[in-house]
């Protein structure tokens, strides 16, 4: 949570485990999860390759976002 917004990032579902619904009872369980807590809005960090399931689920792109990462 961040103040009235859940924040979700970095849920991975192993190769092994793809296409099986799992998923979606996660993101599903979350989300009841920030309602409890009292979440009003919600902010997703995805990559490319959830977005089909992000969006099957009703999520939808506000703003692109680009990774980056400078060496040390």
């Amino acid at each position: 949570m961040w103040g009235e917004a859940s924040v979700v990032d970095k849920v991975i579902t192993e190769p092994e485990h793809r296409r099986k619904g799992l998923g979606s009872v996660v993101m599903s369980e979350l989300d009841v999860l920030a309602a409890e807590l009292g979440a009003v809005r919600a902010v997703l960090v995805a990559t490319e390759a959830g977005l089909g399931l992000y969006g099957r689920l009703g999520w939808t792109v506000l703003s692109p976002l680009t990774a980056a990462h400078l060496a040390a």
